[in-house]
């Protein structure tokens, strides 16, 4: 049940700040980086790089908003245009509210199963078995793709997708790639 209130209470920030873009489509990332919520977010969530990999350059960038001791929190993955403080509307009502949010920017990895991997190992740095994924566009793919790789040993309770895609294969098209 308490998922289930955490899932509707994300739905409709969602649904709120996609008419908010909706109204205000020029809306330039000056003004959000302007406004008090976004100011107040920065102010009590400090930005982290985290490197779980061998190569150095591969640093995850990570907002961990409300209690440590939760350990099935929610994970936000944007989409390839975004970076982990997209959702900082989603992160500091939530949080607020007693849930464990965790938004994350992820380096660029070349295959699908280095990245799998790298979240992986993000999840044991931060002491997670079992988390639940909000993945827009690409971060909803990827998340699949995790959820995909563990299935017999799952690290994935759940997944909320948000304009995201299940296969890639229409991208091999040429017609449809440049599109």
């Amino acid at each position: 049940m308490l998922l289930f209130k955490c899932l509707f209470i994300l739905f409709f920030f969602t649904l709120k700040y996609r008419l908010n873009l909706l109204s205000r489509s020029l809306q330039s990332s000056s003004e959000t980086s302007n406004s008090e919520v976004y100011r107040q977010f920065r102010s009590v969530y400090s930005q982290k790089k985290v490197v779980v990999d061998e190569d150095s350059s591969l640093a995850w960038t990570i907002y961990d908003a409300g209690p440590r001791e939760i350990t099935s929190p929610l994970i936000f993955l944007p989409p390839a245009s975004g970076t982990a403080d997209i959702f900082f509307h989603q992160v500091w009502t939530l949080a607020q509210q007693g849930y464990r949010l965790i938004s994350l920017s992820y380096p660029v990895y070349w295959t699908i199963r280095d990245f799998v991997q790298g979240f992986l190992k993000v999840l044991d740095h931060l002491l997670l078995d079992r988390v639940h994924v909000f993945g827009a566009s690409l971060g909803g793919f990827l998340a699949q793709k995790v959820a995909e790789a563990t299935i017999h040993c799952p690290r994935i309770e759940s997944i909320i997708l948000c304009n995201s895609f299940a296969d890639t294969a229409v991208f091999n098209r040429s017609e449809s790639a440049i599109l």
